[in-house]
C-alpha cells in the first residue's frame, strides 16, 4: 500500500505540472496598454481684442513722393529753436513768431483766425529744450503752417505732447501738390521729418487728429536748404 501511494502521488504531481503548462500556453496574451494621448492645447473662447488705429497710421504714412526721416538724417540743417530770433536775440514767452524768422525765409501761421503762433513755455524733449511754438489762443490748437520762401530738400521738427497717430505732417511742393503725409508713431515726444523724392518742399502743414489727440506744440524746426 505504501508503494502504491507514493507512485500515485508522483503521477498526480506530474499531471498537475502538465496541466499548468497547457493552461499557460492557452491563456490569452494581453496587448500592451496604449500610450495616453495628450489633449490638444486649450484655445481661447474669444480672440484677444484688436487695437484699432487710423488707417493712415496702419499703412504707415508716406506717399511715393516723400520718405520719413529722423533728425540725424538731416545734413547740415538750418535750425530755428524758437528760443532766439534770426539775430540771436532771446525770445520771450508769448512773443509772436509768425514773421520773426522772415530773414531766414520762414513764415509761421495758425489756422485759428486771429491767433498767431507764439513762443510757448511748454518744454519739448528737443535738442534745445526751451521754448516751443504753438497757437496762442486757444493754446496748442489748430493747424500750424510753415512756409519757406525758398523750397527745401527736407524738413522736420520735434512735437509734443502727442499720442500715436494723433498728430500729422503734410509736405507740399511749390505747386501745392501733396508730397507726403506722416503721423506720430510714439507717445509723448516725437520727431516728424520728411525728405521729398520729387519736387522740393515749399510748405509744411502740421495738424491734429482730433479724435486721437486734439493739440500739440513744436520745437527745433530744422531744414536742408537747396544749394544753387
Amino acid at each position: 500500500m505504501t508503494r502504491v501511494f507514493v507512485v500515485s502521488a508522483a503521477v498526480l504531481a506530474l499531471y498537475a505540472v502538465v496541466d499548468r503548462t497547457w493552461a499557460l500556453r492557452e491563456a490569452p496574451v494581453c496587448p500592451p496598454a496604449p500610450m495616453p494621448v495628450c489633449p490638444p492645447p486649450p484655445t481661447c473662447a474669444t480672440p484677444p481684442p484688436t487695437v484699432r488705429v487710423p488707417r493712415a497710421v496702419r499703412t504707415h504714412d508716406v506717399t511715393p513722393h516723400a520718405q520719413r526721416i529722423e533728425r540725424d538724417q538731416l545734413a547740415a540743417p538750418v535750425v530755428i529753436d524758437f528760443d532766439h530770433d534770426s539775430r540771436g536775440e532771446p525770445v520771450r514767452p508769448g512773443q509772436e513768431l509768425d514773421e520773426l524768422y522772415l530773414s531766414q525765409g520762414v513764415h509761421l501761421r495758425s489756422s485759428v483766425a486771429g491767433s498767431p503762433i507764439v513762443a510757448d513755455e511748454y518744454v519739448v524733449a528737443s535738442a534745445s529744450k526751451h521754448w516751443s511754438a504753438a497757437t496762442r489762443d486757444p493754446r496748442w490748437t489748430g493747424d500750424t503752417e510753415i512756409v519757406f520762401d525758398s523750397p527745401v530738400k527736407a524738413a522736420g521738427f520735434y512735437v509734443a505732447a502727442v499720442a500715436v497717430g494723433g498728430t500729422g505732417l503734410e509736405a507740399y511742393d511749390a505747386d501745392g501738390q501733396l508730397l507726403g503725409t506722416i503721423y506720430t508713431d510714439q507717445a509723448g515726444d516725437d520727431f516728424l521729418g520728411v525728405r521729398s523724392l520729387a519736387a522740393p518742399i515749399r510748405r509744411l502743414r502740421v495738424f491734429p487728429v482730433p479724435h486721437v489727440d486734439p493739440n500739440f506744440t513744436i520745437d527745433d524746426l530744422s531744414f536742408e536748404p537747396i544749394a544753387y
